[in-house]
């Protein structure tokens, strides 16, 4: 019977169950089970849906338990910085919040903290979605949430807890909160400091005490539970601690041409930036906004998030057309004058993103783009002209001179968005696997299960699995 690893990849548009198999020297990849994801609206606040989240989560392990396969492994990787409380009783106390939720702004304009030294612990750009300014939401207008805690846990986390029962945190998912110490790879008692000072309804209850201990990537968290193993007709298959972050999870899978590379990981969001051994505090790169995040293997993801295919992906929405159709209309008006900033507020969760952008354009350019291509070669000329600038930054503070761009994740099949990538910041691009972050999550499931002994060994076997696509500037 064929072993498998299963790798749940939920993205905050949309999850998927992939199943994973050795064939000879290759890494062969079927997806099992696909569903919707988004933040829900209740009220005035956005919250993920766990219980739909984790429901079908087992729908999928029901469908491999009725494969003629034996699973051997599970992980699961998630966007960061979203989080959920667990009571003393082991229950969810409330739906956790969506990062887009106005809240955080909110907080950020509030927190009165000197942000740079905040960054030069955690090295992690000012970005309202961070779980420091969502945790100083939280004490300010919520500590009784806290108060009745027992654990705080990252999505990828929060969803392993209720099919394990193992409380833990990892590495990379811990990296994206702003209470990590970049350097130290361990929670920063400064930080955590700073948020108890925000507490006014008494004695501040410890922060560090919700916090779990964090595990590295590469080793078993635990087994599937009783209740779930009935549930889903599978066994006590083990559940692996992978890089749970995404973005870390994409980049293990990614199989790098060069030493001197940089990544783009393309979808909702556009993460660009290099592979470093150490991260990047001093004042040019807090200046900058750029973000040091943790990687598989020990390095630090130096890089910035950029708000990336999200600006297309709500228009596909408002204007119910398909990818193909779109791609056409903004090839033929690329040229054109119009460039949005990804990056500009009013683009984060308009009710309309068509007026949001004609908006700016009338603003910055006096004028609204007349066509639907003009719109979409806004979008499109504006987002490579970031990664332009990002990549311009990043030579400039670490001297690094990447050689290839090495763009994985959904966005590459936008083959407009490679080639003008090519062609805007005038380095090559190198195209594949669209599935890089379900690739890395299974590649260190079998790191903890002892099947490869390093994640270079396993990117060598993406390589000779993945056909990949080059586009020259």
């Amino acid at each position: 019977m064929k072993k498998v690893y299963l790798a749940f990849d939920l993205g905050a548009s949309s999850g998927r169950l992939m199943m994973g198999y050795r064939q000879g020297e290759a890494l062969q990849m079927e997806e099992i089970h696909r569903f919707a994801n988004g933040p829900v609206s209740m009220g005035q606040r956005l919250y993920w849906d766990v219980p739909y989240l984790l429901q079908q989560m087992k729908e999928g392990l029901k469908k491999i338990s009725r494969l003629p396969v034996e699973a051997v492994c599970i992980g699961i990787d998630t966007w960061g910085v979203d989080y959920g409380y667990i009571g003393a009783d082991g229950s969810l106390l409330g739906l956790p919040f969506c990062y887009r939720d106005p809240k955080n702004q909110e907080a950020m304009e509030e927190w009165n903290v000197n942000f740079g030294d905040i960054y030069a612990i955690a090295g992690l750009q000012k970005m309202a979605l961070n779980t420091a300014f969502q945790l100083y939401y939280d004490i300010t207008r919520r500590p009784q949430l806290l108060r009745a805690a027992k654990h705080l846990l990252w999505m990828p986390d929060l969803l392993a807890y209720f099919l394990t029962g193992e409380v833990s945190c990892e590495y990379t998912i811990a990296s994206t909160s702003m209470l990590l110490d970049a350097g130290k790879r361990d929670w920063s008692p400064d930080i955590l400091a700073e948020l108890e000072k925000q507490f006014s309804d008494g004695p501040a209850p410890s922060l560090r005490a919700l916090l779990p201990e964090i595990r590295r990537p590469g080793q078993v968290l635990g087994t599937l539970t009783p209740a779930v193993q009935e549930e889903t007709g599978l066994s006590a298959i083990p559940v692996a601690v992978v890089a749970s972050h995404d973005t870390a999870s994409a980049v293990a899978g990614t199989p790098f041409e060069s030493q001197t590379h940089a990544f783009l990981s393309s979808g909702t969001w556009s993460l660009l930036g290099l592979e470093t051994e150490n991260p990047w505090t001093g004042e040019s790169s807090y200046q900058a906004d750029f973000t040091n995040e943790g990687g598989a293997d020990g390095k630090t993801l130096y890089l910035k998030n950029i708000s990336g295919l999200w600006v297309v992906q709500q228009l596909r929405k408002e204007w119910h057309m398909e990818y193909p159709a779109m791609i056409q209309l903004a090839r033929q008006a690329i040229g054109g004058e119009f460039r949005i900033d990804p990056e500009d507020a009013s683009f984060v969760a308009p009710s309309s993103m068509e007026e949001a952008i004609r908006a700016y354009c009338a603003a910055h350019y006096g004028k609204e783009p007349q066509t639907r291509g003009q719109i979409l070669a806004a979008v499109y000329q504006g987002l490579t002209e970031t990664y332009r600038g990002c990549l311009d930054a990043m030579r400039a503070i670490t001297g690094c001179q990447p050689d290839t761009l090495h763009m994985v994740g959904g966005g590459i099949q936008d083959t407009l968005l490679c080639q003008l990538t090519a062609q805007v910041t005038g380095v090559p691009v190198v195209t594949g696997p669209v599935e890089a972050a379900a690739l890395g999550n299974i590649l260190l499931q079998m790191v903890a299960l002892g099947e490869l002994g390093s994640l270079q060994q396993g990117r060598d076997m993406v390589r000779r699995s993945t056909k990949l696509e080059r586009y020259e500037p």
